[in-house]
């Protein structure tokens, strides 16, 4: 993956995602995930490996990031679509700042390419076209190094249910983080000293797929109270659609006669 996409997941924390069997309060026999249990999460690599592998069964699926720092009055959306069964995948990152948007990027990679559209007011838009596999393009969208780094650092409460579209789902809240630095980029910041108030719901299906992971932050930085928020969530798992974008043949066109200007994105 060139430079400026991995410049672009990073601020955005593209990220990755988690969680399939144990016991269970609610009946003898029901299974945990694997990585989970009554009390929380036993293993944070395991469970969020279980989430990838539990995935890779399925045609299709969406996830989604939310993130939003009101004091930097910052809001940033990420969006990527997975069709396996036709191998190709999009992407789509939108940064807005004091209700502005300020940079977006659309993705789309098919036949081991990957095609690219950047969108920022003073650079105006930009094409860049890259040979990919399906398989990198989507690790690199859909990897859970963060997700496993913040089950790492967060204390969940024993677990609950709750059903959503009749389908049973296991409910963890958390109150409590142990590593404070483990949130340093849903910050913005380059570190947080300590933090004021967490809470955190995550909800997980019987085979271990990160169906939503929620959590508000109030933390100090360099005296600094901030408040920030974000939301993971996995959908519509095995009915996504991924259409070729419009803007496809422009790409196409501005690689082979070499207009393609690149550039890197500045954390």
């Amino acid at each position: 993956m060139n430079s400026r996409s991995q410049l672009v997941l990073a601020v955005v924390l593209v990220i990755g995602l988690a969680g399939c069997s144990g016991l269970s309060p609610f009946g003898s026999g029901t299974a945990y995930p694997d990585g989970y249990n009554e009390s929380g999460i036993t293993d944070p690599e395991t469970a969020a490996n279980q989430h990838s592998n539990a995935l890779s069964e399925y045609d299709s699926y969406t996830q989604t990031m939310n993130i939003t720092n009101p004091n930097r009055q910052v809001t940033m959306n990420l969006t990527v679509r997975v069709d396996e069964a036709n191998k190709q995948s999009g992407a789509d990152i939108k940064a807005n700042r004091e209700g502005q948007e300020v940079m977006r990027m659309e993705m789309y990679q098919k036949n081991n390419t990957t095609y690219e559209k950047t969108q920022m007011p003073l650079l105006g838009t930009v094409y860049n076209t890259t040979e990919q596999s399906f398989s990198s393009f989507k690790a690199n969208q859909t990897n859970t190094t963060d997700t496993e780094k913040w089950f790492s650092n967060v204390s969940f409460e024993e677990a609950d249910t709750v059903t959503r579209n009749d389908e049973t789902l296991y409910k963890y809240n958390a109150t409590g983080v142990d590593n404070a630095k483990a949130f340093t980029n849903v910050s913005g910041s380059t570190t947080i000293d300590s933090v004021e108030s967490f809470n955190a719901t995550l909800l997980v299906d019987k085979e271990g797929i990160l169906r939503s992971f929620s959590f508000d932050i109030t933390a100090t930085s360099f005296g600094e109270t901030q408040e920030m928020s974000a939301e993971i969530r996995t959908t519509d798992i095995g009915s996504t659609t991924v259409n070729e974008p419009e803007w496809i043949e422009e790409a196409k066109s501005q690689s082979e006669s070499n207009d393609t200007i690149p550039f890197e994105i500045g954390a």
